[in-house]
């Protein structure tokens, strides 16, 4: 799914192709362009088809205005189609033109007598309309728009609304913490009720945000504990080197981290070793690799009680260590909070402080926040929500929480 649709004549390539080269120096990566050799119109396409489901599915529509762009029945046509569909709508004049009569109530950007100043307006104008490049994903049209009653994947970044400000939170609280000394938490607790929505914050609305700032962050594929937690390390740190083309025999990197485990005291060095050769692969040596432990509570009522404890003192061995490059994140429902900070392990035990870590509340979705959850998804999709279908599906829903059922209205 393409989150901005560049609007223009032909006889405009160039004009256009600028336009494309601003937009990816910003960080926007979800664009159409229907010459453009990768997400453009291919050979042999309906032209016509694609270009109307490129603007259906589109969030922005930006209209590159010429004299040729007015002349254009086809142009003018996407632009009422983009306001039919609510998209937003940037009309930017990057020729002299009489363009005054173009969707005369939307504010129009001029390129052509201050590109600096107008560029700047264009900038802000995205923002303010939500495009971020940290928040704009491309959405798959052959996903659902609406999971059901499964957490969010990384693939429904897209479409995962409502939760804008505990994204924010988390990724400054990650982003604080990051530089910080030795005697900093390096390990960051998404912390709710169960339902709350955790799993889902971590994996469509935080994860994808980092993975935009290599330089800073490498995430590796996140992971639940289950019954052999070193097991289900071994296997996220596997599929992360095979992600970078350099794949690695899980077995071996079981073994690995095993016999660091079993060391006494325990080698978090074999650990680290692994996140930074990571970081080496990826070709950013001076990266974070953030370790994802998905519903952690696992660790206190379903795994092993040894191999729990085998799995915490590896990886507080490493998070414990001078290497300020590692850091790990988790959710934990909230009735096993207790559990989690008296165990044995992340007590002083041969340290000289209790386990460092910093909780990140995750509060049920307000139910202020319903219709977003609601309208964005059907905006991506092009799908049309009749007049108090909205209303009406917040008002059955009646609390949040019953949001999971929401899902199935």
């Amino acid at each position: 799914m393409t989150a901005i649709f560049i609007s223009h004549s032909s006889a405009d390539n160039a004009a256009a192709a600028e336009m494309k080269a601003w937009l990816e120096a910003q960080g926007h990566t979800s664009l159409f362009l229907d010459f453009d050799p990768e997400a453009g119109i291919k050979g042999g396409s309906g032209w016509e088809q694609t270009l109307y489901r490129q603007l259906r599915q589109c969030q922005a529509v930006i209209a590159l205005l010429t004299p040729s762009w007015l002349a254009s029945k086809w142009c003018f046509a996407e632009l009422v189609l983009a306001r039919e569909r609510n998209k937003a709508i940037f009309p930017v004049k990057v020729q002299p033109c009489e363009a005054d009569g173009v969707f005369s109530d939307i504010q129009h950007i001029d390129l052509t007598a201050d590109p600096d100043k107008g560029y700047e307006r264009l900038w802000i104008g995205l923002l303010e309309g939500g495009l971020d490049p940290l928040d704009v994903f491309q959405w798959d049209p052959k996903r659902s728009p609406y999971p059901g009653l499964m957490a969010f994947q990384e693939a429904d970044a897209a479409i995962f609304f409502g939760r804008e400000e505990d994204i924010r939170t988390t990724l400054q609280i990650l982003d604080d913490l990051r530089p910080q000394a030795r005697e900093a938490a390096r390990f960051a607790l998404l912390l709710g009720a169960s339902g709350s929505g955790k799993s889902s914050l971590a994996r469509a609305g935080v994860i994808p945000r980092l993975k935009k700032k290599p330089a800073e962050w490498l995430p590796a594929p996140p992971f639940r504990t289950q019954q052999e937690p070193l097991d289900e390390l071994a296997t996220a740190l596997a599929t992360a080197f095979e992600v970078l083309g350099r794949p690695r025999d899980r077995s071996v990197i079981l073994t690995d981290l095993h016999a660091a485990a079993a060391q006494i005291p325990v080698d978090g060095q074999v650990l680290l070793r692994l996140t930074r050769d990571l970081a080496i692969i990826a070709k950013q040596p001076e990266t974070t690799v953030l370790l994802t432990i998905d519903q952690a509570e696992e660790l206190f009522g379903y795994s092993a009680p040894e191999a729990a404890a085998r799995f915490l003192r590896l990886l507080r061995a490493a998070l414990e260590a001078p290497d300020q490059r590692l850091m790990a994140v988790a959710t934990l429902r909230s009735d096993f909070f207790g559990e989690f900070q008296n165990h044995p392990v992340l007590q002083d035990g041969e340290y000289p402080h209790h386990f460092r870590y910093q909780t990140v509340p995750v509060d049920p979705m307000p139910i202020g926040n319903f219709p977003a959850i609601i309208q964005g998804p059907a905006r991506l999709a092009g799908l049309q929500l009749d007049d108090g279908l909205v209303e009406t599906m917040v008002r059955d829903t009646g609390t949040h929480d019953a949001l999971p059922l929401l899902a199935l209205l």
